[in-house]
């Protein structure tokens, strides 16, 4: 009687990992939004939008899948450089403006090299996809992306108290 409980409590506890880590997986896909690059290739990403997420970014995978990236969002217009330390797989990177334009492009950066990748141009954000993706869908500077986060680009007042108001 003891075994048969424990095993049905077992079994109990296996259907509920396994919808946790289901639900889980379903969620974290479901939540990464999609960019469209020049009405071409939608990309499926990840947002960098931290320091710390930033500094790591693809660091440490083994594979990035077709049609993904990782959106780096730097917050602000500003001159940015890359690199590939930690990072096995190789990456097209596009420097793109607050615009939404691509302004430069570096494709087939070297795994695990730590060479400053430049941008031209001051940007606001950096898209990194698996590399080949310009080549093979045809991406170019001047390129526009869309279903970027561009609503925190305004800025924002760091003043919220209200001033009093002057004395008559």
């Amino acid at each position: 009687m003891h075994q048969e409980r424990s095993a049905r409590s077992l079994r109990c506890f296996y259907h509920y990992y396994f919808f946790l880590i289901s639900f889980a997986c379903y969620t974290a896909q479901a939540q990464n939004p999609t960019l469209n690059i020049a009405n071409k290739v939608p990309i499926s990403i990840e947002t960098a939008n931290t320091p710390q997420a930033r500094h790591v970014g693809f660091m440490f995978r083994r594979l990035v899948s077709p049609k993904h990236g990782m959106l780096f969002d730097f917050q602000t217009t500003q001159s940015v450089v890359m690199w590939m330390k930690n990072t096995y797989v190789s990456l097209d990177l596009l420097f793109i403006s607050q615009k939404g334009v691509i302004t430069h492009m570096i494709q087939k950066a070297e795994p695990l090299s730590t060479k400053a990748l430049r941008g031209k141009k001051p940007v606001r954000f950096v898209l990194e996809v698996p590399a080949g993706t310009c080549e093979k869908y045809g991406i170019v500077v001047g390129d526009t992306v869309s279903g970027l986060p561009t609503e925190s680009a305004s800025p924002q007042r760091r003043d919220t108290k209200r001033k009093p108001a002057p004395k008559k």
